[in-house]
């Protein structure tokens, strides 16, 4: 094969130009994260804030819109690259904003995650079905992460072999302790051993098992 004719001084302003693309892309995915949330006494609630709920508005809505347009419209390579399948990605999250559009209207709304894929939201199900105490941690867990079904997925799966830890955890759980107990199953995607000896530690040495949530941050 032969070398590429293309003036090395063209390539790199074209290396240049892609990674300033891929960097306000980004910019613009980071102005949605407001949509990795759950609903929960009224409230919209941020997976990665710890403060109140946040008020989801005509105007928040809006603006995410037109975020979503740019992206599609500018950047649909860079999303390709950041979150995967890209037509999924546009469909969960203009799925997410009409959920949020009519909640804030005041219209009945089901859960979120019934807006999941189907395979995911029949494991979804399933677990809850069985395990009904970790209902509010399943359900919150399936509108956090709609727009990352695979995340949600390895998260279930996770769930499933820690049942009694879980279940002790999430009982009487408001918001505050669903945004850390998303925290735990977050963090065991890139520490799973340190999280199973978080929850070995509360089972012999933590007298209420709530405690351990403490040490827990947002996502």
């Amino acid at each position: 094969m032969g070398r590429s004719t293309e003036p090395r001084a063209s390539r790199q302003q074209r290396r240049a130009q892609g990674a300033a693309s891929r960097r306000r892309a980004q910019l613009y995915l980071s102005q949605l994260r407001w949509l990795e949330g759950f609903s929960a006494d009224g409230g919209w609630y941020v997976a990665s804030e710890t403060g109140p709920p946040l008020v989801v508005d005509g105007l928040a809505l809006a603006r995410a819109r037109r975020t979503v347009n740019q992206l599609r419209r500018d950047h649909g390579r860079d999303l390709a690259d950041l979150v995967g399948d890209g037509d999924s990605w546009y469909a969960a999250t203009g799925g997410a904003l009409d959920h949020l559009g009519r909640q804030a209207r005041g219209e009945p709304v089901g859960p979120l995650g019934e807006r999941l894929p189907r395979r995911v939201r029949a494991a979804a199900l399933a677990l809850v079905t069985t395990h009904p105490p970790l209902r509010a941690l399943v359900e919150a867990g399936s509108s956090v992460w709609l727009l990352h079904p695979e995340r949600l997925s390895a998260a279930l799966a996770w769930m499933k072999g820690r049942i009694a830890s879980l279940t002790a955890l999430a009982a009487g759980a408001g918001p505050a302790e669903l945004r850390r107990l998303l925290a735990l199953v977050e963090l065991a995607r890139e520490e799973e051993a340190g999280v199973d000896a978080l929850l070995a530690l509360w089972r012999t040495d933590v007298p209420h098992p709530q405690d351990v949530l403490g040490y827990l941050g947002p996502l």
